[in-house]
């Protein structure tokens, strides 16, 4: 998980950092601790480490020697450091992380800056290496961009490059560097990338997706850049404040600059124009710099803690991936904002009980005036971090690149509940089902139950966001993201009609704040041909069971229990429901058909018991099975369930072994299967009953 590095201070990293220089001798400590004081009063809260451990050492650590001279690096400043050099194999891991894992300078460990596909696996090896000696601090991998070409890095997508990395490195949280601004060789014409934004829409909803964090940059150097006939110009203030106003109006808790110290050319790239110069002097840039860095601190109790909600954009052809805003994305009593350019990217941003409305001029070179009318009034956050009251009606504000007008709308907003995510091993117990949570349990059929009929992370939308910013999904988007699969192939020996049971548990702690909330469509989603359909709160708990791919209709359920629209930890009022099945609802389609979607709830209110049972009566009633081999899929619409077995009997009974155990005794040694059908030795490897008994043959 993501922990924040720099105490009350918000992130700002610096790459590139300082220099040192060994050939200086007895006056190379006193020339880096001159720097990291520059860095300091730059405005930078967090520096990377160098490529010395000896130096690192003295700059987490008082009283160590640089060249035989004792130091403290960081006097008169409160940086922070992501350390690097010393993490090269486990044993130099060891020996460095458990020394300055005690320092209270300490922000966190590097570990690989914009990996491909082929070093996720060397990674996870220095996650582990770290994890093993710290669990405390930050682990930096950090991501290439949207513009990168995925193929030739082992991926299809922008997105599945960033899940992967979450999932199979697992750092914790999120950073990557995009620098969209870039000049064309020829005219010395400047732009800006079209899809910026939505890397940052991507970015974000991973990020709230995970439950995590996400850093991203600024490019402070001008220099050459890997795309034929463009470069990276001399940086400009509001050029910079484009993209790191950007970064923050999606929620980012972490800004960064490439580079601060103007590196020597290497790999065919050569820089200029950073804030500190090859000479190691300051540059006009260092004085951009410090002025952004100056409005990002006073302003840190808007965005240190802040929680993206959602963001639109009045363009007239709205930024790549983007949404238009809508009256509906605006908070109660702001009724438009529009401006007379090219449009604004209009944000909303939560931080404990305050809501913030963030206006953002995102276009780099013209400047533009934006009208705001309200119904209220509200109070203004100015640049020095003041707030003034706004009064009700019309208000315009000449907003030059990079620049915003801040709102605090609300200052009574209820406070979003720390995530506790279920995490559940993955496990290869079988093969067909890689991507269902599998959990050993001794009172579980065959061992095992399936932990999480869906993804526990079940109050976002996580799947692709289309380039035109379409957030229509079709009901098969949406089983895929809420939802999970498990299949049995079963053969039967002769033509038969079967009941089928499920087995299954649903804990009140999930199920009640999904079915009670879900995720209300609109911003991420919305369902193809029902665009107010709740999904997690019309689907929670529920499946779709299908014979070799025909979806099956369940037996006896017309209705279900109604679920209170705020969620209680007694649930009290769910008992009161469930007593009264005049407050159930019916279980029929919107249109008024038959649904062949099966659903469960809880036993109790408060009831979090996970031992699974079946339904009192099959849940599906005499389901035709020819002889010969049949794949049974059960299909979960939405977590939160768990599901164990199927229970497949002779039309009619309770069950098949049930049936078998009437007419047993002690002494009768016929052999039965599970279907009820005696069997006759030599016996092929499965389950069989012997005296009312199970045994297998394998």
């Amino acid at each position: 998980f993501y922990t924040h590095p720099t105490g009350k201070y918000f992130p700002i990293y610096a790459w590139g950092s300082v220099d040192f220089n060994g050939g200086m001798g007895d006056e190379a400590p006193a020339f880096l601790q001159k720097q990291y004081q520059e860095l300091w009063d730059c405005g930078f809260t967090i520096t990377q480490g160098t490529a010395w451990p000896g130096v690192d050492n003295a700059f987490l650590f008082d009283g160590q020697e640089i060249n035989g001279v004792k130091i403290n690096l960081r006097e008169g400043t409160e940086l922070s450091m992501i350390c690097k050099a010393g993490l090269s194999n486990y044993n130099e891991v060891k020996s460095t992380v458990t020394g300055a894992r005690k320092s209270d300078r300490l922000g966190g460990w590097f570990i690989m800056d914009e990996p491909h596909r082929k070093h996720f696996p060397e990674m996870t090896q220095k996650v582990n290496w770290i994890r093993e000696f710290d669990t405390d601090h930050i682990l930096y991998g950090n991501l290439l961009n949207i513009s990168t070409d995925m193929n030739a890095i082992g991926f299809t997508s922008y997105d599945e490059y960033v899940h992967t990395f979450m999932r199979e490195v697992g750092t914790g949280f999120i950073s990557y560097d995009y620098y969209p601004v870039r000049q064309y060789d020829d005219s010395k014409e400047i732009y800006i990338e079209p899809d910026f934004f939505n890397n940052l829409e991507i970015v974000s909803k991973l990020a709230k997706y995970y439950k995590t964090s996400f850093w991203a940059f600024a490019h402070s150097v001008a220099s050459n850049c890997g795309k034929a006939g463009v470069s990276y110009p001399t940086p400009e203030e509001d050029h910079m404040r484009v993209q790191i106003f950007g970064n923050l109006a999606y929620g980012a808790q972490g800004v960064q600059y490439f580079t601060y110290k103007c590196p020597n050319p290497y790999g065919g790239y050569t820089y200029y124009d950073a804030p500190i110069d090859v000479n190691d002097q300051k540059t006009p840039v260092w004085y951009m710099v410090q002025n952004i860095n100056r409005d990002i601190h006073a302003l840190t109790w808007v965005f240190l803690g802040a929680e993206f909600l959602r963001a639109g954009h009045t363009n007239a052809e709205t930024p790549v991936g983007c949404t238009r805003l809508t009256k509906d994305m605006l908070p109660v009593g702001i009724n438009s904002v529009t401006s007379d350019g090219p449009g604004v990217c209009v944000s909303m941003l939560r931080n404990g009980k305050n809501l913030f409305m963030m206006v953002l001029n995102g276009d780099i070179h013209k400047t533009q005036n934006v009208t705001i009318q309200k119904d209220v009034a509200v109070k203004r956050v100015l640049m020095d971090g003041t707030t003034e009251t706004d009064a009700a009606g019309e208000k315009t504000y000449e907003l030059t690149p990079g620049h915003f007008v801040l709102y605090l709308v609300s200052e009574n907003e209820l406070e979003t509940e720390p995530a506790e995510v279920p995490f559940y091993e993955i496990s290869d117990y079988r093969d067909d089902a890689s991507d269902v949570f599998i959990t050993a349990d001794a009172n579980a059929s065959g061992g095992h139950y399936v932990a999480a009929m869906g993804d526990p992370r079940w109050d976002s939308y996580s799947a692709i966001i289309p380039t035109d910013g379409n957030r229509t999904i079709s009901r098969e988007q949406a089983i895929a993201n809420w939802g999970s699969a498990f299949s049995y192939t079963v053969t039967v020996p002769t033509d038969m009609r079967v009941d089928i049971s499920v087995k299954h548990s649903v804990p009140w702690s999930e199920y009640g704040r999904v079915a009670a909330t879900g995720v209300a469509p609109g911003y991420q989603y919305s369902i193809e041909n029902d665009p107010t359909l709740n999904w997690p709160k019309q689907y929670a708990a529920s499946m779709i069971l299908s014979v070799d791919g025909e979806e099956q209709t369940p037996a006896d359920q017309p209705l279900r229990p109604s679920v209170p629209s705020v969620f209680a930890e007694d649930g009290a009022e769910f008992d009161a429901i469930l007593a009264d099945k005049d407050r159930w609802i019916s279980t029929k389609e919107a249109d008024g058909s038959i649904s062949n979607v099966l659903y469960f709830w809880p036993k109790a209110g408060g009831d979090n018991e996970v031992t699974a049972v079946y339904n009192e009566e099959p849940d599906y009633r005499g389901i035709l099975l020819t002889a010969g081999t049949h794949k049974l899929t059960v299909t979960s619409l939405c977590y939160p369930w768990h599901f164990d077995n199927l229970r497949i009997a002779p039309e009619g009974s309770q069950s098949a072994i049930d049936i078998i155990g009437e007419d047993m005794r002690e002494t009768d040694n016929r052999i039965f299967n599970i279907m009820g059908v005696e069997c006759r030795e030599p016996l092929a490897p499965g389950i069989y009953i012997r005296n009312g008994k199970k045994f297998i043959v394998k």
